[in-house]
């Protein structure tokens, strides 16, 4: 469990290219657990923050081309340990629980000003209310602020603000960690040279393992100067384990079936004539395919030295970078800062000319192999969303809630509420018609059409095993399969193991409000074995409902040789025989809200019957929706297991 924290704040003066990427490539950069960004540089198209997908870091800003602060958050950190308490353009608090106690960071940005100015910055009334919380409290940024208590002994210039600066942190008891004159920006304007220090760290904190201090071999050409600074800490939350990612389509074929049939070979001779001998079956089976699946499928091993687009001339830019900025500190002169500066630029250009020929060959290779994966990808940029955090959420009573827990729990309360009680006073004493028959035997085609119509690499459920496993079983080693589905349909049985989902919450696209949980919609994820149980008695309701004409005409959803061409030439014909006999036509349009979430399960199994559903599939669905429970995971958080007793997965 780690006992420090160690941040690096740093004003990155807008650029990308010059700065930014420098940095993130760094593998340096990863041991610390806070980036502290100063006037970061923003997406001209979608407002967002500069994060590549190899950073070990997670982005936290606010989306908006006016965003002055950011914060990186090592990945290391669990998310259900950090909580976002407010976020705005120019000012980003966190809140950090510990073992001892809470701990909140606050990074801020204040806009120049002229010294005699005694207007207080809107943000400073902000962080005054958020520093009254309970707990430790760290406020570092970028000031614009002189006062003689850090500016050096040479300079004498005193802001007005920064009088009230100290009076809203020394409410805390906060000092300032910075040591005077320490110079956290230096650069040339004009014939003038400006060394100041308005780059600052306050806190009341009182275990610190090293002040604030320049550290020049991260330096990355801004004017502004990157600092270190490491607390001590209560021991923190150990990071949930980290489940290697698999390269799924380097799959061993012939590896994966000889452990599979290995582990298997007594799996024929189980009797499968209870619901108890189908659980105990599957679990040996779900077994047996992870044990093949550690074999025979490796495992994705990163690098923090493996930068895709990173070259040795990127590499030699950003030292002669370094080595030309710690020139002008030693020598501050015009000459010196002209060489800095126009080298700074040279490195830009040629990071940014480096990312650019890795992306374009990327793009050429993708192209060739699936050609659908460019598209996808733009259409994914184009709508933003790269950042990982939900803001805080809000409920109807105007209850927030701000960390990861308490996020899943107000998500888990909208998605699973309790609808109103459905009226079944008109089931009672029902006399049902005789049910349909229906052929009892599963077909080889049947097991295989199940398996195979899907896709390979969707996301799996709690099990782990994607569809791609289960097609190569189907095509392989049919028999295994078709014996367990075979039992479940003669018991009318869906097995335990596919009762537990892990549920997502996806935000919907276009809302205004991403603080309001109906802004995100939930996703069930299911073991993939279980969805295809499901789609062999999906096919076969279908098929009845088709050759016992169980659908009105009307119904074209999910119904073979039916479309919304279908739907919408039946809906002009109907209009225009309408007003061939001289009247208006009209039309209502329902959507019901969350129908699959409030479906009463005493309803529907009443309505199957009442159409003449065979009575083995009625069967299996009212075990299909009995006894489910489900998770809830946001980013690396998952909650504990409950059950969900309304709706449909």
């Amino acid at each position: 469990m780690s006992t420090k924290l160690t941040l690096l704040q740093y004003n990155v003066n807008k650029s990308r290219d010059k700065v930014l990427i420098g940095l993130l490539e760094d593998h340096q950069i990863a041991r610390f657990d806070i980036l502290a960004i100063q006037e970061p540089w923003r997406n001209p198209y979608n407002k967002e923050g500069y994060n590549p997908s190899n950073s070990p870091f997670y982005l936290i800003e606010k989306p908006s081309e006016k965003t002055r602060t950011a914060i990186y958050m090592n990945k290391c950190i669990p998310r259900s340990q950090i909580s976002e308490i407010y976020k705005d353009t120019d000012l980003i608090s966190l809140r950090m629980s510990t073992t001892k106690e809470d701990i909140y960071i606050h990074n801020l940005y204040i806009e120049p000003t002229t010294h005699s100015t005694r207007d207080l910055p809107p943000i400073l009334s902000i962080l005054r209310e958020l520093i009254k919380k309970k707990g430790r409290h760290i406020i570092l940024g970028d000031f614009n602020l002189h006062h003689p208590l850090w500016n050096s002994p040479t300079y004498d210039k005193h802001h007005y603000i920064a009088d009230e600066l100290l009076d809203i942190v020394s409410e805390i008891g906060a000092i300032l960690y910075t040591p005077k004159g320490l110079a956290t920006r230096d650069c040339q304007r004009g014939i003038h040279h400006e060394k100041t220090t308005i780059d600052l760290l306050f806190s009341n904190l009182e275990s610190i393992e090293s002040l604030p201090y320049i550290r020049e071999d991260l330096e990355q050409g801004s004017d502004h100067l990157p600092i270190e600074t490491t607390f001590k800490i209560g021991e923190s939350q150990e990071p949930p384990p980290k489940t290697a990612k698999r390269l799924w389509n380097r799959l061993n074929s012939e590896i994966f079936l000889s452990i599979f049939d290995r582990e298997t070979s007594y799996l024929s001779n189980l009797p499968l004539n209870s619901r108890e001998s189908i659980d105990h079956y599957i679990d040996l089976l779900l077994r047996a395919i992870e044990m093949a699946i550690d074999i025979a499928v490796p495992s994705k091993r990163g690098s923090p030295h493996d930068k895709g687009f990173w070259t040795q001339e990127c590499r030699n830019e950003v030292l002669y970078t370094r080595q030309l900025r710690r020139l002008y500190t030693h020598q501050p002169t015009i000459e010196t800062w002209n060489l800095f500066r126009r080298q700074r630029n040279r490195k830009g250009k040629i990071l940014s000319k480096a990312k650019r020929a890795f992306f374009r060959k990327r793009i050429e290779e993708l192209s060739v192999l699936e050609p659908w994966s460019p598209y996808k990808w733009a259409k994914k940029r184009e709508k933003g969303g790269k950042t990982l955090s939900i803001p805080i959420l809000r409920n109807k009573d105007g209850n927030t809630a701000t960390s990861i827990k308490e996020k899943a729990a107000f998500l888990r309360e909208h998605a699973f509420s309790r609808p109103i009680e459905a009226d079944l006073s008109d089931i009672i004493n029902y006399r049902y018609p005789k049910p349909l028959e229906m052929e009892d035997r599963l077909t080889t085609d049947e097991v295989l059409a199940a398996c195979l119509r899907t896709k390979p690499d969707k996301a799996p459920g709690p099990d782990g095993i994607p569809n791609r496993v289960i097609q190569l079983l189907a095509r392989s080693r049919i028999a295994l399969l078709e014996r367990l589905f075979q039992a479940c349909w003669d018991l009318s049985y869906h097995p335990r193991a596919f009762h537990k989902a892990i549920t997502v919450f996806i935000p919907k696209e276009g809302k205004k409000d991403y603080s309001n949980p109906s802004a995100y919609r939930p996703i069930a994820l299911l073991n993939t074995l279980g969805k295809a149980l499901e789609r062999i008695v999906a096919f076969r309701l279908k098929d009845i409902s088709e050759k016992s004409a169980l659908l009105p005409k009307s119904q074209f959803g999910a119904r073979s040789n039916r479309s919304t061409e279908t739907a919408l030439y039946l809906l002009r014909e109907r209009i225009l025989a309408i007003r061939a006999l001289g009247k208006i036509p009209s039309l209502l349009a329902l959507d019901v809200q969350k129908a699959f979430d409030y479906v009463s399960h005493r309803r529907l199994i009443h309505n199957l019957r009442k159409r003449k559903v065979p009575d083995k599939v009625i069967g299996w669905i009212y075990s299909f929706l009995s006894e489910r429970s489900t998770s809830v995971r946001l980013q690396d958080f998952e909650s504990s297991i409950e059950e969900v007793n309304l709706g449909i997965p």
